[in-house]
């Protein structure tokens, strides 16, 4: 159903800036490094209730749009560990937070009076933590302001879903978007040209090419897809497609802007 026309991806040095050619698959996709939160080491409890509370704590920091694992860890990841000192009728929870990059710990303590045997023991043990990860993780909030110059060559519904898709994709990479009634000044500008050639009566070559420029409107990059698909995926399947072509964009134009930077 899928035809990969470029299985890997290239990166052509043009005078001062960057073209990217690339499919929009997850075959041979170079991700990222993205800031999160490893959810490490929890010591005091069981084992199944240490894998519950990563499992809820995960969950919840996801609820609120903070990047986190229990299961695998980078080199910009931040770690969670805590440790749980039982003593009669209560329980103290130590957490440290460990920035490796800045050699930062920052450690929060609870106090539980009630006994840790129930799940709710475990959601309170996760709000308090979650909560105050959630007050450090705002306070440093840095979002990159992007305008939207133009989308073209979408209908009125596709853009729309392709919009908000791109909004919401982009949530987990700081970045908000400008259109032309926001006042709030940006730090770069994307124009974003979509050409749907056809190829036969069943299959479309969709190709999208992302141009990002700075401040000034001077051209950084830009990223160029290209696959064909068949008409019917591009009918029915759009939300999902849309997905993909921007999950594999951003993670280009993350890596252009901090090359600006």
């Amino acid at each position: 159903m899928y035809k990969y026309l470029i299985p890997l991806c290239v990166i052509f040095i043009l005078s001062s800036c960057f073209k990217l050619n690339k499919p929009f698959s997850d075959e041979n996709n170079i991700k990222i490094i993205k800031e999160d939160i490893f959810i490490s080491e929890i010591i005091g409890l069981k084992k199944k209730e240490v894998s519950k509370l990563k499992n809820i704590i995960y969950n919840k920091l996801t609820d609120k749009d903070i990047l986190s694992s229990y299961k695998f860890s980078n080199t910009r990841s931040k770690i969670l560990s805590a440790s749980i000192i039982k003593y009669s009728n209560s329980y103290n929870v130590i957490w440290k937070l460990y920035n490796p990059n800045k050699d930062q710990i920052l450690k929060y303590v609870f106090n539980i009076d009630k006994q840790i045997n129930t799940s709710f023991d475990l959601f309170k043990i996760a709000n308090d933590i979650v909560n105050t990860i959630e007050i450090e993780s705002n306070k440093n909030k840095n979002y990159i302001y992007i305008k939207i110059i133009d989308i073209n060559d979408l209908n009125n519904i596709r853009k729309k879903i392709f919009i908000e898709n791109l909004i919401e994709i982009s949530k987990n990479y700081k970045i908000k978007y400008l259109f032309n009634s926001n006042n709030h000044k940006s730090h770069f500008n994307i124009n974003i040209q979509f050409n749907f050639i056809e190829i036969n009566e069943y299959e479309t070559k969709l190709a999208i090419n992302w141009i990002l420029l700075n401040a000034n409107n001077n051209i950084i990059g830009n990223i160029e897809q290209e696959k064909i698909i068949t008409n019917n995926l591009i009918k029915s399947l759009w939300p999902q497609l849309s997905k993909k072509i921007i999950e594999m964009a951003l993670n280009d134009i993350v890596y252009l802007i901090n090359l600006e930077k």
